[in-house]
């Protein structure tokens, strides 16, 4: 194959394109993912916060 840019092929060129979405694809779901879960954690403080966790008496 034909170098293409700093020596580099146009099969290397597209494998560090795709390893750069892939990085970046990567980072976006681990925030999303981590957003998710600190919703999680929020929303179970609140309900034991809210109802309780041992107790059988409804507070309202």
């Amino acid at each position: 194959m034909t170098p293409l840019q700093n020596g580099k092929t146009g099969g290397e060129l597209l494998r560090e394109q795709l390893d750069l979405l892939l990085r970046a694809v990567q980072e976006l779901l681990g925030g999303a993912l981590q957003a998710s879960s600190q919703d999680l954690l929020t929303h179970q403080r609140f309900l034991e916060e809210r109802f309780g966790t041992g107790g059988k008496d409804l507070k309202i």
